[in-house]
């Protein structure tokens, strides 16, 4: 039992460090960006982000943290003769085994909680920073060329901003297909934020332009008058007006929602249950296929289970991403597109773990 706590500890330490680290450097990814694209956007909007992003970052940072941990682990303890030791005192390989099964398991319960309840919360979560963040933007529009789409019928652009003051602003209207409608512009221009999703935006000394669709291409129809100041009030889509996709649905709507649906739409939502089970069992299959990769890396550095880690993260990737693409579009069964990635990796545990049983 102290072996195995002791391999275990060793186990839930990396794998925190690992996950902490894998979270913190997506979450400095995420601030870059958020700063690069929306100049107006302050740190403390970020910060109220920053739990949707690590629900969004979570899932990922699973997958690479239980590979790396396993590996890690079981390669220290190849690389420094431990394992060889114990087997020598006459503790079976099983033991040594056994707190990586049992890891696994806390994995497992922690990738399913993320996958059904805290991934799609943010995703559903995330239609309303998208447009908490363009009126942020709005109230203090960025210095510096600048382009914002405000929703699917506008877009705004201008030059320079200072103290509130837009020079050479542009406001493209579109249609429901997204066919260029309109194009006011003029020297400079104001907006005024009315509401959480309402804004007024004023351009003066305006000149006002009207297109057509010709051949597939908008072409200028005419014009308004020019030198007067327009004055356009935008109202911002509400983002939880469009239904939810399964995507968004916690895990029970999720059954819920599919023991009621019919035709196509019941197959997707099947094919979403299948794949967040999937996706739960990933880490677990990693972790499987990760701890005899560790012991039979005997040569190299004590890190020497950082390099190996990486060739079975990319299979799984890229075995996953191909079947849930094929799933979702209905060209392969949902579980032979949800699991075909973790069955391969399965296979590849087992061959690993006979393999270091025999020698």
């Amino acid at each position: 039992m102290i072996l195995q706590r002791y391999i275990f500890r060793e186990l839930v330490f990396t794998f925190v460090v690992a996950f902490a680290i894998l979270v913190t450097v997506c979450a400095v990814g995420l601030i870059f960006n958020m700063f690069r694209t929306y100049e107006g956007v302050t740190l403390s909007f970020i910060f109220d982000a920053l739990p949707m992003a690590f629900s969004f970052m979570a899932p990922w940072a699973l997958l690479v943290a239980s590979t790396l941990t396993a590996t890690m682990v079981y390669g220290r303890l190849a690389a420094e003769n431990e394992i060889d030791a114990m087997r020598t005192s006459g503790i079976h390989i099983g033991r040594i085994f056994a707190p990586a099964f049992l890891f696994a398991v806390f994995v497992f319960i922690f990738a399913f909680l993320v996958h059904h309840e805290l991934g799609p919360r943010a995703k559903y979560k995330k239609r309303d920073i998208v447009g908490d963040t363009v009126i942020e933007v709005l109230r203090h529009p960025p210095p510096g060329q600048t382009n914002v789409k405000i929703s699917n019928a506008y877009r705004l652009s201008y030059l320079e901003a200072s103290e509130g003051i837009l020079k050479q602003p542009t406001l493209a209207s579109f249609d429901s297909e997204g066919n260029l409608k309109r194009l006011f512009y003029g020297s400079q221009g104001t907006i005024e934020v009315l509401s959480d999703r309402q804004v007024k935006i004023t351009i003066q000394d305006s000149t006002l332009i009207e297109f057509e669709m010709v051949d597939g291409e908008p072409k200028e129809k005419g014009g308004g008058p020019t030198g007067k100041a327009w004055t356009v009030t935008l109202e911002l889509e509400n983002p939880y007006a469009r239904p939810k996709t399964p995507e968004d649905m916690p895990g029970l709507e999720l059954v819920s929602e599919w023991s009621r649906a019919k035709g196509g739409d019941r197959t997707g939502l099947y094919t979403e249950i299948h794949l967040r089970f999937a996706k739960s069992l990933g880490p677990v299959c990693l972790i499987l296929l990760g701890v005899p990769i560790g012991i039979l890396v005997k040569k190299g550095t004590k890190m020497s289970g950082l390099g190996v880690a990486i060739p079975p993260l990319l299979i799984y990737f890229v075995l996953f991403f191909l079947g849930q693409g094929l799933a979702q579009r209905n060209l392969v069964a949902p579980e032979v597109g949800a699991y075909g990635a973790n069955l391969v990796v399965l296979v590849a545990a087992a061959v690993l773990n006979w393999k270091v049983l025999r020698v």
